[in-house]
């Protein structure tokens, strides 16, 4: 285990000597019971975490940015880091933390445009059945139950997986539904009054420069808000895949900080998003839309809180990383953030991850699914089946075989107790898979 961390320690020495001392400080002082946890946060996502965040800082003071919101729930931990930056560096950038979701932003839209709506309630995931798209309609259990008769779909019928072509069959037939067009504007016309009054009270309409700041991936919040504003905001992001989207509105309106669209090829493929994701989530439930609640308009969750909070170390990485920030900001005004460094520390967590590392954040609970259940570890083991599996499609195309889903393959890798020339054919097709889909996203 001292081994493993020490590839995180040699790093930091090279490139943050300043950054080592708090790592070391954060770590001795911790009661955390989970050594793997504390050597990761400590050595490896602190430190990440902290160079994007000061670099998003010190763009927005250049660019004369007055404010920051900060995106639920990927912001969380990045919007604490700021605070903790702006603090003691007494920086003029207002931060605040939004609470919102793809789902909050896209149903008030819906009614602008119907047939754009369905583009995304019939959106392809990794796994689609006629539940998930009526659930990009609603996570209301009554208001589901309505469309499902409405459709007149039968309850065994609910969870059979749909294929590409039967998503784009379904978005027909739903195109020519004049009852379910009607009662999916009524649902976003009343969702769309509820997120304006919120978002005036948040400070949205103020007469003040400000930006979004998230994770990143593919911009599509960014162009949802902005549409829902009828404002051009400009964000923050850490890393874009595409700017698909944000072409068509928000172009030029974004910087990324460790990879974009057209550049940093070697680097996205060495990158995980879902355990990044991991890394900066917070210990609330997604946001569904909002309520007005004892004299204030509140958010409503999906489900009451993060799972992981209870079934991983949620909490304790989160204070650890506060922590962390205190440390090294004592130490004085912090170096230059060096996304080189950055890069050495993530490709050794999330491409090259020891089996401790991955044992640890591969049983982290997560799901893609809007209404956040069916969760499954991030990266479950993979095993003798599963390469055979790989094996067969390498062979012939055509002779397909699923593996277990994973969300982060080079952690299932390293959990497996596959042998050495197994698991290198292994990480040998999942690296080609991705540059084959970069390529394709390019």
């Amino acid at each position: 285990m001292e081994e493993n961390c020490l590839k995180y320690r040699k790093v930091l020495k090279r490139y943050n000597s300043q950054m080592l001392l708090a790592a070391e400080k954060t770590f001795s002082a911790s009661t955390v019971s989970n050594v793997t946890l504390k050597h990761i946060v400590c050595h490896a996502v602190s430190p990440v975490l902290f160079d994007y965040v000061y670099w998003m800082l010190c763009e927005a003071r250049n660019k004369k940015i007055e404010r920051l919101y900060f995106f639920a729930r990927d912001g969380f931990i990045l919007y604490k880091i700021a605070l903790l930056i702006v603090k003691k560096l007494k920086l003029n950038v207002d931060c605040r933390y939004l609470y919102i979701s793809r789902f909050a932003s896209r149903i008030p839209l819906y009614h602008f445009s119907l047939e754009t709506a369905f583009d995304f309630i019939c959106e392809k995931k990794i796994f689609n059945s006629l539940r998930t798209v009526i659930q990009n309609i609603t996570l209301d259990k009554n208001e589901f139950e309505y469309i499902r008769k409405l459709l007149n779909i039968e309850e065994n019928r609910l969870d059979k997986e749909l294929s590409r072509q039967e998503l784009e069959e379904l978005k027909k037939s739903f195109l020519k539904n004049e009852s379910l067009k009607s009662y999916i504007y009524s649902l976003s016309e009343k969702a769309y009054e509820s997120a304006v009054k919120y978002f005036a009270q948040e400070g949205l309409y103020d007469n003040v420069s400000f930006a979004f700041a998230d994770v990143g991936w593919r911009g599509t919040l960014q162009v949802s808000l902005n549409r829902l504003l009828s404002k051009k905001i400009p964000a923050f992001y850490f890393g874009l895949y595409t700017d698909e989207f944000l072409k068509k509105s928000c172009n030029d309106l974004w910087a990324a900080y460790y990879f974009s669209p057209v550049k940093n090829f070697v680097r996205k493929l060495h990158f995980n998003n879902s355990l990044f994701e991991c890394f900066c989530t917070a210990p609330d439930g997604m946001t569904s839309g909002y309520e007005f609640k004892n004299g204030k308009w509140i958010a409503l969750f999906v489900s009451e809180g993060n799972v992981n909070c209870k079934k991983w170390f949620l909490q304790e990485q989160l204070n650890l990383i506060e922590a962390w920030t205190e440390n090294y900001l004592s130490l004085g005004i912090p170096d230059n953030p060096s996304v080189k460094m950055d890069e050495k520390l993530l490709c050794a967590l999330m491409f090259r991850p020891a089996k401790n590392e991955a044992e640890l954040y591969g049983s982290y609970l997560f799901s893609d699914e809007t209404n956040e259940e069916n969760l499954i570890q991030l990266a479950p083991e993979y095993t003798e089946k599963d390469f055979k599996a790989v094996l067969l499609r390498l062979l012939h195309k055509s002779l397909k075989r699923k593996c277990v889903k994973s969300f982060w393959r080079y952690g299932s890798i390293a959990r497996s107790k596959l042998d050495f020339l197994s698991k290198f054919v292994f990480r040998s097709y999942c690296y080609a898979v991705s540059v084959w889909t970069s390529i394709k996203q390019k």
